[in-house]
């Protein structure tokens, strides 16, 4: 704690009688350039805890003004400061509890009655963390980015507030975004618990911590999941990505369960647990399992194991709950578990999170059936979540819909959806700009304004006079995404879906064509006029990151759209006799298991007898590849052209032409790859063709590789013949 220096009582008293306290409707001052006008003031047997809170507040003043606040227990209340601020559980604040009484334990009340007392109080000290950055934004002090170039003082260095009765209370009950493993995590971490952000229930993937390999795995083979004729064998206790539970395991509920209350016996605190799936699509094919399952695909087109899952889920719920009966238990509707059980209710611990990218409600139709399956949901009468897909860095136009964002929380909270977690992996840089703000924002009030908002972030960006033109620069991307790139490939590919491709760029098709040119023009003038040259310089900065990508692949939608001669056929593979110069790939499981195969097919081929063959069952929907390698250099142009033949295919697999680029042995940036995908509507045999340039690599004197891809993704069943592929070396007409 910052303890009261020995001062001038006479003197602090002279100032304080000069200080233009609040009359009316004035506004109390609570510190300048001269010095601080406030002691801050937490109850006497307030936890070490709560003063930490009360010197970030100290501390936040000092970044304002010059000079930090006095922070001391009530009983050390002193008349040398005008100002007091009562914070947390004091004796002042008892006379206004009724404010926060009933109200969830993120609530909290900032009251400002008179021009000598404040009084912030919370219903938690998370709560009351989140009031104190709420407080400073009164204050006219804004965290609109992570790090010190996102944190915005008065320019007068003059801290003051008006009078103000606030009660705030979050719409939703948890409010969690991650940035998974980015280096950038923790930052953006720490920024989005000023705004709000709180985790209230557990439920990630999570079973290979119920079930860690290392203590089960050689007692209990049996709990883990048989696929391809024999049991997982995950390689680690922190694999959660290659392998699942056997839901009918006898015994396993239980042993779930033990570990579930001896983790509430050592962590008093915690009021869930996540029995949310592993990240895998390796689900048990042994015959109890099946019999449950009855080998139903459900809305994604994969195979349904919710009739098991969730039998297990309520007998781990009934065990732990018998002991825990207040503990809730969350988990993921994902994959294989995405659709709710048709044969039983939910144990009411159980806190599913529906998994979906939500921005595809742009699409009426996508969102009625996204809604049907919502409100099947919402007949178990269990407390449910929405997990969502709000990226982020890999778009490289900055993605905001924040009015559609707004529009879908406000249902979500209409119709009782009480918890919300999102991908939203933001930029290291001002890339994204106020899109993790808003969205923070809106989880706590999706009423709020989000074009004052908007205005709100820009003004204390770059300041008043840039601001307009910093919120074009935002509008402009936000009605890309929400027109133009409706109409893209990128978001009109076929089959269902959990989110949007995030690897693919080609929603850039439908980038305007002036488009770049004026959001250049525009940041221009942004960092002529801002009161702020060196934030106005990192939004430049991170939009010229991303013009040359942008560039690059314009460029190769114009070279598909060239008229060109053929120079001389580089390859031409009919696989006659074989399959040639082929090689192949596919990522190798933790079963060991045979994993898809790959063939050399004597009866199938498009006008004569022999193709490659990938058959992907046992691949576990992994990806499986035939690659090629040509040598090229940089400016040459291509054409690769492949026919292929589908048969037996779910809608939601994929069956690609890729061609992409080395440098040496390193591959070069995405954007300079391109990708054709087949329709898997169509069981005749289908052209893909492509158009390439060939980019120069970052190094001079290394040669460059062209890579053709022949690949298949997201399937464990049917057949891919490959025939008649060509790349010839091309030369643009002009």
């Amino acid at each position: 704690m910052k303890m009261v220096k020995r001062v001038s009582y006479f003197l602090l008293f002279l100032l304080s009688c000069a200080l233009p306290l609040v009359h009316g409707s004035e506004n109390i001052l609570l510190g300048n350039a001269k010095g601080n006008y406030t002691q801050v003031l937490v109850a006497d047997d307030a936890p070490e805890s709560t003063v930490k809170i009360a010197d970030e507040l100290a501390t936040c003043f000092k970044l304002a003004t010059g000079h930090s606040l006095q922070v001391n227990r009530e009983k050390d209340k002193s008349p040398a400061w005008p100002v007091k601020l009562y914070m947390g559980n004091t004796r002042q604040a008892q006379a206004f509890k009724d404010r926060l009484s009933g109200k969830n334990q993120d609530a909290f009340t900032i009251l400002v009655n008179t021009p000598q007392e404040i009084i912030i109080d919370a219903n938690s000290e998370k709560a009351l963390y989140f009031a104190i950055f709420k407080f400073l934004e009164l204050c006219n002090m804004h965290f609109i980015m992570p790090g010190a170039d996102g944190i915005v003082t008065p320019a007068d260095k003059v801290m003051q507030i008006a009078p103000v009765q606030l009660t705030s209370v979050p719409k939703f009950e948890s409010r969690l975004l991650s940035w998974g493993a980015l280096p950038q995590r923790p930052v953006w971490q720490e920024f989005a618990y000023k705004h709000g952000m709180r985790e209230n229930v557990r439920f990630h993937h999570n079973l290979h911590n119920v079930f860690p390999p290392s203590k089960f795995a050689a007692t209990h083979p049996e709990f883990f999941a048989l696929a391809g004729g024999s049991r997982a064998k995950p390689v680690s206790d922190e694999d959660s990505g290659s392998w699942q539970l056997c839901f009918s395991a006898p015994g396993s509920a239980h042993a779930a369960a033990e570990r579930i209350k001896q983790f509430f016996a050592d962590n008093p605190g915690e009021n869930s647990y996540s029995l949310g799936i592993n990240d895998s699509y390796d689900q048990c094919e042994c015959a109890n399992c099946q019999v449950l399952n009855e080998g139903k695909k459900n809305r994604l087109g994969v195979a349904s194991v919710s009739e098991s899952y969730y039998l297990w889920c309520n007998q781990v719920a009934e065990l732990v709950c018998a002991v825990y009966p207040e503990k809730k238990l969350g988990l993921l509707a994902y994959d294989g578990t995405i659709d709710p059980p048709e044969k039983i209710k939910l144990h009411p611990a159980l806190v599913p999170y529906i998994t979906y990218d939500r921005y595809m409600w742009l699409d009426k139709e996508r969102k009625s059936s996204a809604l049907a399956h919502q409100q099947a949901w919402q007949q178990q009468g269990v407390e449910l979540g929405y997990y969502d897909y709000i990226y982020g860095e890999a778009y490289i136009v900055p993605r905001l819909y924040t009015h559609h964002l707004q529009q879908t929380l406000q249902a979500a909270n209409e119709c009782n959806i009480k918890h919300f977690y999102a991908e939203i992996y933001s930029a290291a840089d001002w890339h994204d700009g106020p899109w993790t703000y808003i969205v923070l924002k809106l989880l706590w009030d999706p009423s709020a304004d989000v074009d004052a908002l908007l205005e709100q972030w820009c003004v204390a960006a770059v300041g008043r006079k840039a601001a307009p033109v910093l919120q074009k620069y935002y509008e402009n991307c936000e009605r890309f995404w929400c027109n133009e790139a409706l109409q893209s490939r990128w978001f009109n590919r076929p089959s269902m879906y959990v989110f949007m491709d995030f690897t693919s760029r080609t929603y850039l098709d439908k980038l305007p064509e002036n488009f770049q040119q004026e959001q250049a023009e525009l940041l221009n003038e942004v960092c002529v006029l801002s009161n702020n040259k060196k934030r106005a310089a990192l939004l430049r900065q991170a939009f010229d990151a991303r013009s040359q990508q942008i560039e690059s692949y314009l460029e190769k939608q114009r070279t598909a759209r060239m008229q060109y001669r053929i120079i001389r056929t580089i390859d031409k593979s009919v696989f006659s006799d074989g399959m040639g110069q082929w090689s192949y790939w596919q990522r190798e499981s933790s079963n060991n298991d045979s994993g898809g195969k790959f063939q050399y097919s004597k009866t199938h081929g498009k006008q004569a007898p022999g193709s490659l063959l990938t058959l992907p069952e046992g691949a576990k929907q992994r990806p499986m590849i035939f690659w090629k390698n040509f040598p090229a250099k940089a400016g040459e142009y291509y054409e690769v052209t492949v026919w292929c033949k589908i048969e037996n295919y779910p809608r939601n697999g994929e069956v690609r032409l890729e061609v992409k680029f080395l440098q040496g042995d390193e591959w070069l940036d995405e954007i300079y790859s391109t990708l054709i995908s087949a329709d898997i509507s169509d069981s005749n045999w289908q052209q893909l063709k492509c158009y390439v340039k060939v980019p120069a690599g970052p190094q001079k004197n290394i040669p460059e590789t062209l890579r053709v891809h022949l690949s298949t993704e997201n399937t464990d069943q049917g057949a891919v013949y490959w025939d008649d592929f060509s790349i010839k070396r091309l030369m643009p007409v002009k």
